[in-house]
């Protein structure tokens, strides 16, 4: 089993963890530059790529480097100027769940199938981003920023699609009362 590493893009937004193989490749390619920092087990402080021998090009017939299997319990250090990835709360599954709901009473009627199907997919996508933002750790300051306000913006969504879904079972209720009524009244009028 090969290590398992976290770098840095821009020297603040961490990544990872990838296999060692895999970061190699990112660095060999140029999409990890020499200056960006990484991190795996064992170091005690981030470093650049440049100064680690791991992600020098070996020349042929160089050994491979030796793998080193990663507890699943260790966490990398936070790179400097980096903060933690805001919460998003139970807000992101209340809005994923809530468009699903309503999207799928909108495809039952004749009308409203596009936007119903539409609804369907958006929440099935934000039920998806749920789980790669909590693995994120930790982002600049500024993907911090722009996340606390997506934050404050998913939970005004997932209230507003709340009481549409409340208010679309309010109506259907009267409806069906109405409809009820009505049809007493016709058999009384016979």
């Amino acid at each position: 089993m090969q290590r398992l590493w976290y770098y840095t893009v821009g020297g603040t937004e961490q990544r990872g963890p990838i296999e060692e193989e895999e970061l190699l490749a990112r660095v060999h390619s140029g999409e990890v530059a020499p200056t960006d920092l990484v991190w795996c087990e064992g170091m005690s402080s981030w470093a650049a790529v440049s100064t680690r021998p791991e992600f020098r090009i070996p020349e042929t017939g160089a050994a491979a480097p030796l793998q080193i299997p990663r507890p699943e319990s260790a966490a990398a250090p936070a790179p400097a100027g980096a903060v933690a990835m805001p919460d998003f709360g139970p807000w992101l599954s209340i809005v994923g769940i809530s468009n699903i709901l309503v999207g799928g009473m909108l495809a039952m009627t004749c009308v409203g199938i596009p936007l119903g199907i539409l609804m369907i997919f958006a929440g099935a996508a934000a039920l998806g981003a749920k789980a790669p933002l909590q693995r994120a750790g930790t982002v600049s300051p500024d993907v911090a920023n722009a996340l606390a306000k997506f934050r404050t913006f998913f939970a005004i969504t997932g209230v507003i699609l709340l009481l549409n879904f409340v208010g679309i079972l309010f109506i259907l209720i009267n409806m069906s009362g109405l409809a009820l009524a009505l049809s007493r009244m016709a058999e009384t009028m016979k």
